[in-house]
């Protein structure tokens, strides 16, 4: 599969889960039995991605909804159950 060079591609559900957090959404798309994710590659991605490596210090609760979202996106994906219209406002800053 080739990459458009507007997405970044990430296989780490809890650096997808950080960038949905923080406001950024990610595509999910099945590559034989895996999802990759492809989040937008944008500035403030790599930010988001550069700030989640120093080990920045979150609400758990929030992080975990955050985590559980994008978890049930990727087996919804997986899983070849469609993909569904979800809300941005989940688990994000506002």
């Amino acid at each position: 599969m080739e990459y458009n060079n507007n997405f970044l591609p990430l296989n780490d559900i809890y650096e997808v889960s950080w960038l949905h957090y923080n406001g950024i959404e990610a595509n999910e798309v099945k590559q034989g039995g895996r999802v990759v994710f492809e989040v937008p590659a944008i500035e403030e991605t790599y930010r988001l991605l550069r700030e989640y490596q120093e080990g920045p210090t979150v609400p758990l609760l929030d992080f975990v909804r955050a985590l559980r979202r994008v978890r049930a996106r990727m087996l919804d994906v997986r899983d070849g159950n469609g993909k569904r219209n979800w809300s941005t406002a989940y688990g994000n800053k506002e």
